[in-house]
């Protein structure tokens, strides 16, 4: 641990020439993202000598590679994040102090408290927008619902609505979370310096992020690459939770084309995709601790309606392949094991937002795509073909048909498609 500590000295000490420089070009993009590729390059061979040698102590430790990435990769994490922050923060005050104090001068629009299975809850037909809609007990108990008719149950997963216009009533909020107007940007909270360099910082390390992503679906640099997936995910993961202004950042980041990734994945063309259509095509091919890491940073970012779309829109364009992977995973599973990470359970989350879901049927073709899953997946189990008629009958046992979720995910779009 010791030469740890002086490896992260000595590499502050390479990367002060880099700092002036960046310090002195906070507005140039060309600069900020040389820089924040210079800090990837130079801390990335140390991670991979420390996977080298755990690769030689003995199995495979999701643990050890964690550790492994905070301590090589600590250097770009503080350095990343004092670029973001435009500079704000030194030794006695870090960049996160300022992030703090930001956040402390925002209000809390969206609870988006992610409760674990058997958490009470609350759910309320006067106020919520379906019965998946439901509050954490402390929101509940700062609200007014006299007179509503609500019940206290165990959840099984989520995250709390309370302060989400599209899945419960404003007049259900309680006193601490006020939600957000459709037509307000949130990171206008961020001062104009900040928020600029901020967007320039984080396309660069989502371009990171994406060259190894490239590179998981290549083959290449598997063990390396997937945790420093995690790593990135983990910071990205911190950044959010410091406010919806900076969910809002991330998200117009997520949303754009990703960047040339040649410099750090040499053999790898230009993806002309989103980042975020690049992640969620690749998500299963994650290792399950990552992948859970990647469907937690979702989870807490759906709280942002502008993420919501933009995810959204993304799920469905990979939705066949997603749900037939999770589908073939369970039904090769002889107890029925979920696939612990995967996105489909997402769909919940996605599919009971009517304004959203009632756009996609118009301009995305949302139901078409929901229809035909569900006859693929009748077709993934079906027992007897008949080909006089080019049909087939299903077996109702298989265990693709055991999972709740999938019926779930049915009847609630059948809901929405009513209206249109």
């Amino acid at each position: 641990m010791d030469s740890i500590m002086e490896d992260d000295d000595d590499i502050r000490r390479q990367q002060e020439p880099y700092v002036e420089a960046a310090t002195s070009c906070f507005d140039n993009p060309e600069i900020i993202r040389a820089f924040v590729f210079h800090l990837w390059k130079t801390c990335v061979p140390q991670l991979s000598d420390v996977m080298i040698g755990l690769a030689k102590d003995g199995p495979w430790s999701s643990k050890l590679a964690e550790e492994a990435v905070r301590s090589s990769l600590k250097p770009f994490f503080e350095l990343s994040l004092w670029l973001l922050c435009c500079g704000r923060g030194d030794q006695s005050t870090p960049p996160s102090a300022y992030l703090r104090a930001l956040k402390s001068r925002m209000p809390s629009s969206v609870c988006g408290f992610r409760w674990q299975e058997n958490d009470m809850i609350v759910s309320c037909k006067d106020c919520g927008a379906d019965p998946t809609c439901a509050i954490c007990m402390p929101c509940f108990l700062e609200s007014d619902h006299a007179g509503h008719d609500y019940k206290m149950h165990r959840s099984s997963g989520g995250v709390c609505d309370c302060g989400d216009a599209q899945a419960w009533k404003p007049t259900g909020f309680c006193c601490k979370h006020s939600g957000l107007p459709d037509d307000f940007d949130p990171s206008s909270y961020i001062p104009p310096p900040v928020l600029n360099t901020a967007r320039i910082t984080l396309r660069a390390v989502l371009d990171i992020l994406i060259a190894n992503f490239m590179d998981l679906r290549a083959g290449k640099n598997k063990d390396v690459g997937q945790v420093c997936i995690f790593g990135i995910t983990s910071w990205l993961t911190e950044l959010q939770g410091y406010g919806d202004a900076w969910k809002r950042v991330l998200v117009e980041a997520l949303a754009e084309p990703a960047g040339d990734v040649s410099q750090l994945s040499p053999d790898t063309e230009p993806p002309n995709r989103s980042a975020i259509n690049i992640m969620v095509d690749a998500h299963d091919r994650l290792r399950e601790r990552y992948r859970v890491a990647l469907h937690d940073f979702y989870y807490d970012m759906l709280t942002d309606a502008a993420f919501k779309r933009v995810f959204l829109i993304q799920f469905m364009r990979c939705y066949k392949e997603l749900a037939h992977r999770t589908a073939e995973y369970e039904r090769r599973t002889p107890d029925g094991k979920l696939l612990r990470g995967g996105l489909t359970p997402l769909s919940v989350q996605l599919l009971t937002v009517p304004k959203l879901v009632l756009e996609l049927m118009r301009t995305h073709s949302l139901l078409d795509t929901i229809v035909n899953e569900l006859i693929g997946t009748m077709g993934i189990a079906r027992r007897v073909e008949t080909p006089q008629h080019g049909a087939y009958l299903v077996n109702p046992q298989d265990q693709v048909f055991l999972d709740p979720m999938i019926w779930k995910i049915y009847r609630l779009v059948g809901k929405r498609s009513v209206s249109v």
